[in-house]
């Protein structure tokens, strides 16, 4: 059994067909190209945005360079009075040195295992506030700013010396005045209560001072 197509079926039947190819036109050709020339045009703004935020960057570049070179002549400047890292060994002999150089006799040596890193308060002779002034420049510079290098170290050292009750005096204000990373904690003089055995093995006192100190170290 056959179905004769009518001349308005034939013109229904092109016109579906003619449909359909416009309607898979748009939906696999047409649409996806919109949706591509969308995703490009957003990656082209955020490459747009980034290019901007980057050549604002490069023209602060010179601004940023001034700033970190300011604030290292600024750190120089506030740690030039600060001791290098040392070892407990080269404290004792820096210490000692200090204390014979002034004509008395060094005794019973102690300083702290490990330095610590902790807070402490400045006084007047300690380099202009360290702590107070480093604390300010890390602020100033977060970016840039290089902990290892503005941590302050302290080292705890206990030191009995002994001489003349007045070289004891010049050495406690020869610490204070002359020494501005090393802080006198306290100290306790004993007036002519050592007994020093001379070369001829005659005996004579002199006075004692046992001193403990606080010393500033940093890595630089």
């Amino acid at each position: 059994m056959t179905t004769k197509l009518t001349n308005r079926d034939k013109v229904l039947i092109t016109v579906l067909i003619v449909f359909l190819v416009i309607a898979g036109f748009v939906v696999f050709i047409i649409l996806p190209a919109v949706d591509k020339r969308s995703e490009l045009q957003q990656q082209i703004e955020q490459a747009e945005t980034e290019k901007s935020e980057m050549e604002s960057e490069i023209a602060l570049l010179p601004s940023y360079q001034k700033r970190k070179e300011e604030n290292e002549a600024k750190r120089r400047e506030l740690i030039q009075d600060l001791y290098p890292m040392m070892e407990n060994q080269e404290i004792d002999k820096m210490i000692t040195n200090m204390i014979l150089d002034m004509g008395l006799m060094a005794r019973d040596f102690t300083v702290s295992v490990r330095p610590e890193n902790r807070n402490f308060t400045p006084y007047t002779a300690s380099a202009m506030g360290m702590e107070e002034a480093l604390t300010q420049e890390e602020g100033a510079q977060d970016s840039e700013k290089d902990t290892a290098g503005n941590e302050i170290y302290i080292s705890d050292i206990t030191v009995t010396a002994i001489g003349s009750l007045e070289s004891l005096q010049v050495l406690i204000d020869s610490v204070t005045n002359e020494y501005p990373a090393l802080r006198v904690v306290s100290y306790t003089i004993g007036d002519k209560d050592a007994l020093i055995l001379d070369t001829d093995q005659s005996v004579r006192t002199h006075s004692t001072l046992t001193i403990s100190l606080e010393m500033y170290m940093c890595s630089k």
